[in-house]
Formats: structure tokens, sequence, C-alpha cells
């Protein structure tokens, strides 16, 4: 995302992502704001496995239809965990055949 407005501040829309843009100070000082945020939300959450194992791949390939793959991935991920998702990935909220309770600003 940070990559998209730097384009556009810059007026340069042909800038590639990792040979143009990784490595810029603007770059440096964005990965420090999401390493902040990513240790913020830490606090408030529990890391656990993704027992790869018990993953129905039939499901997952069935949202596959509809949404990117890791994306289905993860519904599927959430749903044997019984988690809540906290995402701003637009694909969450335009597809809603699932049991998983999404958190999203994105519409």
């Amino acid at each position: 995302m940070d990559f998209d407005l730097w384009k556009k501040k810059t007026g340069n829309h042909n800038v590639e992502y990792k040979k143009d843009y990784v490595g810029t100070q603007r770059y440096k000082d964005t990965v420090e704001e999401i390493k902040a945020s990513v240790n913020n939300i830490m606090k408030f959450c529990e890391k656990t496995s993704d027992n790869f194992n018990a993953i129905e791949l039939k499901q997952v390939f069935t949202h596959f239809l509809s949404i990117d793959f890791n994306d289905s991935y993860y519904l599927e991920l959430a749903k044997l965990g019984k988690y809540k998702f906290v995402t701003d990935d637009s694909d969450f909220a335009k597809y809603s055949n699932h049991d998983v309770e999404i958190f999203t600003s994105v519409n």
C-alpha cells in the first residue's frame, strides 16, 4: 500500500517495487512503523501453530474459486482454530461463504 502512495507522491508511476522502492528511506521507515504496529497487536494475540495437517484442503480449494489461495487457507485456519480474523484485505469483505467472524473496515 505504501508503495502505491510513494509512487503517487513522487509522480513516478513506472517504478518497480523491489528494484526502486525496497531499500529507500521511505521503505525503511514504513518497515519500522509496521514492526511497531505488529508488536502492539501481539500484546493482544496468541501465537499458535497452523496445524496444516488438520486443514480441509477441499474447502481451501472451494474458497479458492472466489478468493486468493492464501486467503482461502486463512479462512480454513480460522475456522479450525475458532479464531476471529482482523484484516484489511478486501477479498474477505466480498466473500461471505464461511463461518468465520471477520473484522474489517474494507467495504
